[in-house]
């Protein structure tokens, strides 16, 4: 069975190094859910590979056109380009650390391969959103994403007992 060729986009969530110039990259991707490449090439030190690995930074947004089959679990990218490039949130330290931490959270939590978009288009504009958020704003931003630390009432607290590692 051949691979078919598809466009869609995608977000990078995680990319290993392997062998001498290639990177395994899973990616997020508007057709076909979480789903892993082979880029190979992209971290030779010929020119016509320069700054192709930096395409493949967890949260990064790209158009794809992949070589896609449904028996296979490793697939191959024809072409890929930004779809949108961010204005601060790869230079500001703080956006950077709160988007590394949802990638993280989504790596971890979405492993199905199938559609779904509005997951997708959600993960995308909540991307979007942070790299537009005010630094004022930026220390709620992580509930937004639906993650938020629960300790049900500091008031009746009268010490943190660490070594069971609970909060009462």
């Amino acid at each position: 069975m051949t691979d078919k060729l598809h466009q869609t986009k995608g977000i990078v969530l995680r990319a290993v190094k392997y062998g001498e110039t290639s990177l395994i990259v899973s990616i997020l991707t508007a057709k076909f859910g979480v789903q892993s490449y082979i880029i190979n090439g992209v971290r030779s030190s010929a020119k016509t590979a320069s700054g192709k690995a930096s395409y493949f930074q967890p949260g990064a947004i790209l158009e794809l056109v992949a070589y896609h089959s449904e028996f296979k679990q490793l697939h191959r990218l024809k072409e890929y380009r930004f779809s949108f490039v961010y204005r601060e949130l790869l230079q500001d330290v703080e956006k950077n650390t709160v988007m590394l931490f949802m990638i993280e959270l989504l790596g971890k939590c979405m492993k199905q391969a199938e559609e779904n978009l509005e997951q997708f288009d959600f993960v995308e504009d909540a991307l979007l959103h942070l790299d537009r958020l005010p630094i004022k704003n930026l220390a709620l931003y992580p509930s937004f994403f639906g993650y938020m630390l629960h300790i049900p009432d500091f008031t009746q607290m009268r010490s943190l007992p660490v070594l069971r590692g609970i909060l009462r």
